[in-house]
């Protein structure tokens, strides 16, 4: 889980329009706590399924759900354990889930501490949760459970759960804060996005090294900021959103990159498990590595918010230093 963890899980295939779509039976304004229809039809996964058109007690069943939630102003009454991974999240982040009942760890769903916390709605991604779970869940409150076409497509999967949560309005302000970021960003850095790039992590197994592709979250954003991918890296969409490659590839991957973004923690220092990438001297005889231009960035995007300060890291540390250079 060391790599699908730090890389995020979730090209756009799903508009957010049609993914804001609701039936007669409510309006996608019917926010938590605001007059409306008593109850929606909104599409998921596994089916359409009938939620109050007022939820106030939401339970987050998947892993990155909180933080989606948190980006839409979605309280969640309960959880996953983050316990062991605690560190790993902003302190934004580790505040929101402070004292937030839980439903048991990643992979270890505990459905009677679901019952416990008294749901109005169930929600969580494909990825995650299959249709057996979902049936599963169902029985226990109404349960959306929503997908992208890729593990990158995180706008889909937050789009599902603004219309399963109300939170209409909230995507709408997020969204508009993103697209501006992301079309100031392409036109002041146009030639810095003209330049070779490569995002890298840490591989499945201690002697590999992972390219990420537009199909994670991190390949998708730099998509679409306009980056260049370099010349040498394979030709892959691999659905996880990264592949692993040996070490001893490192060179005839990477030589021809110009910008190569490697993962950080959470606060922006050196994630501990890629320093012996890091130092690999292959990783080190990188033209990127000689000439300054290998650059590490927190890698958790999940949502728009978590997308806006990826892409202000990726200004202040990467485009402004490319840009003073020239």
């Amino acid at each position: 889980m060391r790599t699908t963890r730090h890389l995020g899980r979730l090209g756009v295939a799903l508009t957010l329009a049609a993914a804001l779509a609701l039936s007669a039976c409510g309006s996608e304004d019917d926010a938590p706590g605001t007059s409306g229809a008593e109850t929606r039809t909104v599409t998921s996964a596994y089916g359409d399924v009938e939620v109050p058109a007022r939820p106030e007690r939401v339970v987050a069943l998947s892993y990155d759900t909180p933080w989606q939630l948190q980006s839409l102003d979605v309280k969640p009454v309960a959880t996953q354990d983050y316990g062991k991974w605690i560190d790993s999240f902003t302190t934004e982040q580790q505040a929101f889930v402070k004292g937030v009942a839980t439903i048991g760890s990643f992979g270890e769903t505990n459905y009677d501490a679901i019952v416990k916390a008294d749901p109005d709605v169930i929600v969580g991604d494909a990825y995650e949760i299959d249709e057996k779970s979902y049936r599963r869940l169902s029985e226990i409150a109404p349960t959306v459970i929503v997908e992208g076409s890729s593990r990158g497509d995180w706008k889909a999967i937050v789009a599902g759960l603004a219309e399963a949560t109300g939170a209409g309005e909230a995507l709408r302000e997020r969204e508009e804060a993103y697209d501006a970021k992301v079309a100031g960003l392409k036109e002041k850095y146009a030639d810095q996005l003209a330049l070779r790039w490569a995002a890298v992590s840490v591989g499945d197994a201690e002697a590999e090294f992972s390219v990420l592709y537009p199909t994670g979250t991190t390949g998708a954003l730099l998509e679409e900021l306009g980056a260049v991918a370099a010349p040498g890296i394979p030709d892959a969409a691999p659905e996880p959103g990264y592949a692993s490659y040996s070490l001893e590839r490192l060179d005839a991957i990477l030589t021809t990159a110009d910008v190569v973004v490697a993962p950080a923690d959470a606060d922006g220092t050196a994630w501990e498990p890629f320093a012996a990438i890091k130092g690999n001297a292959l990783f080190t005889a990188l033209p990127a590595a000689k000439s300054g231009s290998v650059f590490e960035l927190p890698y958790g995007v999940t949502d728009y918010d978590t997308a806006l300060t990826f892409l202000d890291a990726v200004e202040t540390t990467i485009l402004e230093p490319l840009a003073a250079r020239s």
